[in-house]
Parts: C-alpha cells; sequence; structure tokens
C-alpha cells in the first residue's frame, strides 16, 4: 500500500485517474482544520504504487475555501484537475493541468472557467483529446438548477466562451 499523504494536515476529498503508464495522478485536498482553506496537491504513483513527486506538488494554496475537485488525464501523461474555490467570494470554477512530470501548466493557483457570481456546484471533467470538457450546475438563486458546460484547449483557453455555455435552462420550463 502506497502512503500518498502521512502528513499532520487533513487531506480530504480524494480523486484519481489514470496516468499513461499503469499509475495514477491523484489531487486532494489538505488543510490544517476542518473549515480552513484547502490547498489542492497532486502526487504520482507508479504501477508498484510508489510516489514520482515526492510528497505531492501543490497546484492552489491561495487564501478561501476549495472543494469537490474533479480530475481526468491529458491525453500526454499529466491531469486536468478542476475544483469549486471561494478565493473571491463565491463559488468559482478554477481549472489547471498538470504536466507527467507534475509542472503545472497554466495560471499560478488555477485558471478560472466561471467566475459567475451564481452558486456553482458539482464541477465534472473529462478528456476530450488533448483539451478537457467541464460541466457543472449552476444554482441561480431558490431552485433553478441549470448545467453549464465548456471546452478548454490544453493551453488553458476556455473555447465555449467565459462562464461557459447554458446546457439546460430551469426557467424555460
Amino acid at each position: 500500500m502506497a502512503v500518498i499523504n502521512n502528513g499532520p494536515h487533513h487531506q480530504l476529498n480524494v480523486k484519481a485517474c489514470r496516468d499513461s503508464t499503469g499509475g495514477a495522478i491523484i489531487a486532494y485536498e489538505n488543510g490544517t482544520s476542518y473549515g480552513a482553506p484547502k490547498d489542492i496537491i497532486v502526487n504520482r504513483i507508479d504501477s508498484d504504487g510508489n510516489t514520482l513527486w515526492g510528497k505531492g506538488i501543490n497546484i492552489c494554496n491561495t487564501t478561501g475555501e476549495r472543494n469537490s475537485i474533479n480530475i481526468c488525464p491529458d491525453g500526454q501523461g499529466g491531469a486536468f484537475i478542476t475544483w469549486v474555490d471561494h478565493r473571491n467570494g463565491n463559488n468559482d470554477l478554477f481549472a489547471q493541468r498538470v504536466d507527467n512530470s507534475g509542472v503545472p501548466q497554466w495560471t499560478a493557483n488555477g485558471t478560472a472557467v466561471s467566475n459567475d457570481i451564481r452558486q456553482i456546484d458539482s464541477p465534472c471533467i473529462l478528456q476530450d483529446g488533448n483539451n478537457c470538457i467541464l460541466t457543472w450546475t449552476l444554482i441561480d438563486g431558490g431552485f433553478d438548477y441549470n448545467i453549464y458546460a465548456t471546452k478548454i484547449d490544453d493551453c488553458g483557453n476556455n473555447l465555449w466562451g467565459a462562464n461557459g455555455t447554458c446546457i439546460t435552462n430551469a426557467s424555460d420550463g
């Protein structure tokens, strides 16, 4: 059994995806106490369970709470990671890509995917060639839950417009 992180902090919300060599890339929240801001850490294990990136790579350590991590392979031996982030005072959607060595490829602390002032929830991510497609629920107050999506290329560009595109609209009945 591989030990990914045996540090003194809380490791929560772990997610994993396959890498290109029979191992996995793992993402999780790492924080000092419940309710305190948590960093997003990624690590890689080989097919024998050995960690390849030491104690892990910190891909987001800004102020504010983070949760709802999701991860998928990037088609080049690395991974795309997404999470809900509260650094700006509301639930924003951020993403990062790490290469097969664990080096972040986009903006430090993640690239903003959607910073809509409404509540973002339940992000999901999947590989599309060397790109990724993200979906999430956008809560328009009350009980109007809408599904949004966007495509991000391997350079971190949002291809379906700022804040994504609406797939379902609860107010349409």
